[in-house]
C-alpha cells in the first residue's frame, strides 16, 4: 500500500476519530497497523487501547471474527467492548478498522476488577475513571459512521488497486514498445501479454495467409487446454474471428455461450463465454487479428479492453516493420502520461473537476478543441458540459468517444477536433482509453446512471437521437437536422457529403446554416448545445 493513500486513510481516521470521541486504526488482516491511531487527545482511552489492543490480540480476535461482513461490536476477555469494521478491498482482501475501547455503565465494575490485576493497574484504574461510560445510543451511532467510513475506504482501497493494475499493465506495453525482437518472437510476446492484461483464459494470435486469403492461428497461450486452436483455419466471415476481420475493427462478445458462431472452439473442446478481437494492420491492410477469450463468467474491464487496443497497435507496427520515428516514440511517451492522469483523476473530488482534467490532457496532444458533456441522471439533475480551445479552420478530423460507467452504461461523450487525418490516426488508442478512464472515475462521483445500458456502437445512436427533438426559434430545416445528425456521429464534412450525395461545398453551407441557428461557432459547441438541450421539453418543430 502506497505512502500516498496510507496518508489519505490517515486523514479520514482523523475525522472519523474526532466525530467517535474514540482512538481509531487501520489494520491487515493480521492485525499489523496500517495506519496511525487516530485521536490522540483521549489519552485515557489511548492508553488503554495501546494495553489492552496490542497486535497479539488483535491478530488472536480476528481469527475469530475473520468471516464478518459488517461492523461488530466485540467485548475482550477484560470486559472492554471494541468495534471492529471489516473493509472489503480487491482480490478478497479484507482489512479492519478498530474503534475504542468502549465502557458501558453495567460492565464497569467487572472491568475495573479484571484490570486490578495487571501490571501499572493503579495507571489503569485512573484511566477508567476518566472514561466516560457509552450508553447503547451511541454505540449504535458510532457502529452506523464505522459503517460509512468501511465503504469509503473499500473504495479508495479498490480505486488504489485499479490504478496500480493500469500502471502495471501500461509498464508492460512500454516494456514491449521498446524491445525489438523478430517477429515470431513478437506474436508470442503479444498473444501472453493480451492475455495477461485482460486477464484472459486464453489468448492466440492468427496470421493471414497471403495465398488464400484465409487466417491460421499460429500462436495460443492459456495452456494445454488451448493448444488445439494451434493451425486452425478460418475464412473471411466465418465464426466470429472471420466477422471481426470482416468488420476490420475490434469487437467484443460477451455471454455467447449459445451463439451457433461459437461452433469453430467448441469443436475443439472450448466452451466460449466472451471473446474480445483486435485486427492487426499494416497499411490499412488487416494482416493478422489478435484475440483472447473466456470459458468462465468472468467480465473483460473497459481499461483493460482500452489497454489491448493500444497493445495491438504496437503489435501492428512490429509485425509490419514500420518502426516510424514520430509515432511509437509518441506512444511510448503517453503511456506514462496516462499513468499520471489517471494519478491526477483520483484525486479530483468532484466531476467538473474529473472533466476540466480529462480536457486539459486532450489538448496536450494536439487538440484543436475539446467538448464533454455528462448526461443528467434523472429528470432535474444538471448536465455538466466543459468545452476547451477552438476549432481552427484547419482541423480536419473530429472524433467522438462515448463515456461509459463500469456496466457499460453511456453517462456522456467526449468529442475532440484534432489537427489533421494523420493525427486523428495516431491519437484514436490514446484518447478512446482516456475516455474510458474518465468513465470509470466520473462514475463513482456522479452515482448510479439511470439511462438504460448500451453497447458501445449505439452511443452514436442514442446521441444523433437528440438532434430530432431539438426545439429552435428558427428551426432546422429536415436536411440541416440530416446533416446534424451525421456532425453527432463523428463524420467530417467530406464523409456527410458522400453519405448523402452532395458536395462538400453544400455540406458546408448547411453546417454554416445550423451554426446560425443555434447561435454556436463551431462543431463542438453545436455538440455541447444539443446535448445540454432539456430533454423533458423538447419537441420538434416543422
Amino acid at each position: 500500500m502506497n505512502r500516498q493513500l496510507l496518508e489519505q486513510l490517515g486523514h479520514l481516521q482523523d475525522v472519523y476519530g474526532k466525530a467517535c470521541r474514540l482512538p481509531i486504526t487501520m489494520t491487515d488482516h493480521a492485525g499489523e497497523h496500517l495506519t496511525a491511531t487516530a485521536n490522540r487527545e483521549g489519552t485515557s482511552l489511548q492508553l488503554l487501547a495501546e494495553r489492552f489492543l496490542a497486535s497479539s490480540q488483535r491478530a488472536q480476535i480476528l481469527k475469530d471474527i475473520c468471516y464478518i461482513h459488517n461492523p461488530i461490536v466485540y467485548q475482550t476477555e477484560y470486559g472492554f467492548k471494541v468495534i471492529i469494521a471489516p473493509v472489503q478491498a480487491g482480490g478478497g482482501k479484507v482489512s479492519y478498522i478498530w474503534a475504542g475501547p468502549i465502557i458501558e455503565r453495567q460492565s464497569r465494575q467487572l472491568i475495573e476488577h479484571a484490570c486490578g490485576t495487571v501490571r501499572d493497574s493503579a495507571y489503569i484504574r485512573l484511566a477508567l475513571m476518566n472514561i466516560p461510560d457509552t450508553s447503547e445510543e451511541q454505540k449504535q451511532e458510532i457502529l452506523e459512521r464505522l459503517y460509512h467510513m468501511a465503504g469509503i475506504c473499500s473504495t479508495m482501497l479498490q480505486q488504489a488497486e485499479m490504478l496500480a493494475a493500469t500502471e502495471r499493465q501500461l509498464d508492460e506495453v512500454h516494456r514491449f514498445l521498446q524491445d525489438e525482437h523478430e517477429d515470431a518472437y513478437s506474436a508470442e510476446e503479444a498473444t501472453e501479454l493480451l492475455r495477461e492484461m485482460l486477464e484472459l483464459e486464453f489468448s492466440g494470435y492468427a496470421c493471414m495467409d497471403d495465398r488464400d486469403g484465409r487466417f491460421c492461428i499460429v500462436h495460443t497461450s492459456g495452456g494445454p487446454p488451448y493448444h488445439s486452436l494451434g493451425g486452425c483455419r478460418f475464412s473471411l466471415g466465418e465464426g466470429f474471428l472471420g466477422q471481426a476481420a470482416l468488420a476490420g475493427e475490434a469487437r467484443i462478445w460477451e455471454r455467447i455461450t449459445w451463439d451457433p458462431r461459437t461452433d469453430f472452439f467448441a469443436e475443439r473442446g472450448i466452451w466460449l463465454k466472451g471473446l474480445i478481437v483486435y485486427p492487426v494492420k499494416h497499411h490499412q491492410r488487416i494482416c493478422g487479428l489478435l484475440f483472447g477469450g473466456v470459458v468462465s463468467d468472468r467480465i473483460m474491464s473497459s481499461h483493460g479492453v482500452a489497454l489491448g487496443g493500444v497493445l495491438a497497435g504496437a503489435f501492428a507496427k512490429m509485425i509490419g516493420g514500420k518502426h516510424t520515428e514520430e509515432h511509437p516514440h509518441r506512444q511510448i511517451a503517453y503511456l506514462p502520461f496516462l499513468a499520471e492522469i489517471a494519478g491526477a483523476l483520483s484525486a479530483r473530488r468532484d466531476v467538473e473537476h474529473v472533466m476540466h482534467t480529462l480536457a486539459d490532457a486532450v489538448l496536450t496532444v494536439q487538440g484543436a478543441s475539446v467538448s464533454i458533456v455528462i448526461q443528467r441522471k434523472h429528470e432535474e439533475g444538471p448536465v455538466y458540459i466543459v468545452s476547451k480551445g477552438q476549432e481552427r479552420g484547419g482541423a480536419a478530423c473530429r472524433l467522438e468517444f462515448p463515456m461509459l460507467d463500469s456496466f457499460d452504461r453511456m453517462i456522456g461523450v467526449m468529442t475532440v477536433c484534432l489537427d489533421g487525418q494523420e493525427t486523428c490516426e495516431g491519437q484514436h488508442a490514446f484518447l478512446t482509453l482516456l475516455a474510458l478512464m474518465g468513465g470509470l472515475f466520473l462514475e463513482e462521483r456522479l452515482g448510479a446512471v439511470s439511462s438504460s445500458p448500451h453497447q458501445s456502437s449505439d452511443c452514436r445512436d442514442a446521441a444523433s437521437s437528440l438532434v430530432l427533438r431539438l426545439e429552435l426559434d428558427n428551426p432546422l430545416t429536415a436536411r440541416e437536422r440530416e446533416v446534424l445528425g451525421h456532425v453527432l456521429q463523428g463524420l467530417n464534412n467530406q464523409e456527410i457529403a458522400q453519405t448523402l450525395f452532395i458536395s462538400a461545398h453544400t455540406v458546408k453551407n448547411h453546417m454554416t446554416k445550423i451554426y446560425e441557428k443555434l447561435e454556436v461557432t463551431d462543431r463542438t459547441q453545436a455538440m455541447a448545445k444539443i446535448y445540454a438541450v432539456d430533454v423533458p421539453r423538447l419537441r420538434l418543430r416543422a
